[in-house]
């Protein structure tokens, strides 16, 4: 990440997560080399004072390019880890993570799922 406090985002803790800036409500990784990637984890905040800050919508997206826009329903009432499979891999080493119609971008862990 450009802002070097942002690797909390995968440091494996989700207390240690991150707010992306209210102007840029995405995060992009990229990683060391080009995976073929199947889906990915995103895991809330674990501090209740920022469960309000929840992703809803989301926009998910490898190289540029759109793989996965969705919801994560009923966050609000259960802040677990949520998984998000595609339909086919996916080749690709820089990886975009989006909220579309939230306010703020709160992220306690993203990760890749890989082949």
């Amino acid at each position: 990440p450009a802002d070097p406090a942002a690797a909390k985002v995968i440091d494996g803790d989700p207390a240690t997560g991150f707010a992306m800036p209210a102007d840029d409500l995405s995060i992009t990784l990229k990683l060391a080399e080009k995976k073929n990637i199947t889906g990915f984890r995103y895991t809330p905040p674990t501090d209740p004072t920022l469960w309000d800050d929840l992703v809803f919508f989301y926009d998910f997206s490898v190289d540029g390019k759109l793989v996965s826009k969705g919801e994560f329903s009923n966050i609000w009432n259960n802040q677990v880890m949520r998984e998000v499979r595609f339909d086919k891999a996916v080749t690709g080493q820089e990886i975009r993570f989006s909220t579309r119609g939230d306010k703020k971008l709160w992220v306690g862990e993203l990760s890749v799922i890989t082949e």
